[in-house]
């Protein structure tokens, strides 16, 4: 009979499986399941754990993206706060030389605004070391803004001088002004 065809299982197609033991372990016999299924529910779990890993796989490598832009994003935060508060010194700084100034200039008018000036500059430099010292700011810049505030480690020397009058203008003015340029200078 030409129409008669001799009929083949699918499992006749797949190649054979290796012979199971009975001391391998249940990992041996997944694997020999998941390599060479017979029935449907086999090479229905298979494709199932395929498809499980590779979402597994990409929800890896998205986790890790994710965790370096938060880490990034922090980092950008430090810095941007870093810069803020040295930008508040640098202006506090600016208004106290800009006062003290004009009291060595004789201007007396400006000795009741000079207090409360030299207040607003402690607490400036004050909150700029303070987040200095409560975060890791070494790869902010942070060695560069201490190395920038060692120029006012003369800042109350100065001060006292401009209260008893024995400050002078023209080193007065460029002690401020030193110590601003190396604040704005900052990368």
């Amino acid at each position: 009979d030409l129409h008669s065809f001799p009929t083949r299982r699918s499992s006749d197609l797949s190649p054979p499986r290796p012979p199971v033991q009975a001391g391998d372990g249940l990992l041996a016999r997944a694997m020999v399941v998941m390599l060479w299924p017979r029935s449907i529910r086999a090479k229905l779990v298979r494709i199932l754990v395929v498809s499980l890993t590779l979402v597994l796989v990409l929800l890896g490598f998205l986790i890790t993206q994710e965790a370096t832009n938060y880490s990034t994003a922090s980092q950008t935060s430090q810095i941007v706060t870093e810069v803020l508060r040295v930008q508040d010194v640098v202006h506090q700084l600016q208004e106290e030389r800009a006062l003290t100034n004009g009291l060595l200039g004789g201007g007396t008018q400006f000795q009741a605004q000079i207090v409360p000036q030299r207040a607003l500059t402690d607490a400036a430099l004050t909150a700029l070391n303070q987040s200095l010292a409560a975060n890791t700011y070494a790869s902010a810049g942070g060695d560069q803004v201490h190395t920038a505030l060692q120029k006012l480690n003369g800042l109350e020397t100065i001060r006292t001088d401009v209260d008893q009058n024995r400050a002078q203008d023209v080193p007065t003015f460029a002690f401020y002004t030193d110590a601003i340029s190396a604040l704005n200078s900052l990368d």
